[in-house]
């Protein structure tokens, strides 16, 4: 296909938008923003929300003359919410945990056809000074999906980095020779050789700002993928 630029916006820019207008003092009478909840269950019948609740822990030991901190766990308690006189939108994607609560608990007439993409993704960054080398390279203030194997790149906001932190997204599909390098396990140095070997032949540009250290990190991380829902 021709290439072009297609403008637009991506889901995380909606949710940074709608925060904004919930966070404004005229919303605060109305909204009231929970954070590190996630939604386990709905219950159609008794209308009550079930929550993990995501808290954090540091423990502080000591020994003899010297103390210890342990670095921050996660504790996870479970919370239920009455909704029976509230209206719940669900707004919680392609894996929504409102749906299939529906079809657990066989609301009527509720159906599902969920039909996955048949590929994944996985992504490797660039932040520090390879994010602003990379920023000489490529245009930061663009979304670009470069190469033979279409992959999508752009830059993030970071708190680490004033200068954001590139993201560049790798797509494994089912069948694909590319999957047995780009959806490895353990940061083997077969992995990371085999991996470093395949940036310099099909992304040369990107082979420029991705470290050892990175790559290591690659193969430690999940792939994630999508599907089409009616």
């Amino acid at each position: 296909l021709p290439s072009g630029v297609v403008r637009g916006t991506t889901r995380s820019d909606v949710n940074s938008i709608l925060l904004h207008f919930a966070e404004l003092p005229t919303s605060a009478e109305r909204l009231r923003i929970v954070c590190n909840r996630k939604l386990i269950d709905l219950d159609p019948v008794t209308r009550k929300l079930t929550f993990s609740v995501i808290k954090p822990a540091t423990t502080t030991t000591t020994t003899h003359s010297t103390s210890s901190v342990v670095p921050p766990h996660e504790e996870e308690e479970t919370e239920i919410v009455d909704a029976s006189k509230a209206k719940v939108i669900a707004c919680d994607g392609v894996w929504s945990v409102c749906r299939k609560s529906c079809v657990k608990h066989s609301v009527p007439d509720f159906t599902e056809d969920v039909r996955p993409w048949g590929v994944k993704f996985r992504v490797l960054f660039a932040k520090g000074v390879e994010a602003v080398k990379m920023s000489t390279l490529m245009d930061p203030h663009l979304h670009t999906i470069i190469g033979p194997k279409g992959v999508y790149c752009a830059v993030i906001p970071d708190q680490e980095s004033p200068n954001g932190r590139w993201v560049f997204s790798l797509t494994i599909r089912d069948g694909d020779p590319d999957s047995v390098v780009l959806g490895a396990t353990g940061s083997t140095p077969e992995n990371i050789a085999s991996m470093r070997k395949w940036l310099q032949t099909n992304l040369p540009v990107i082979n420029e700002v991705i470290t050892d250290e990175e790559l290591r990190a690659f193969f430690a991380r999940r792939t994630f993928a999508g599907a089409v829902v009616t």
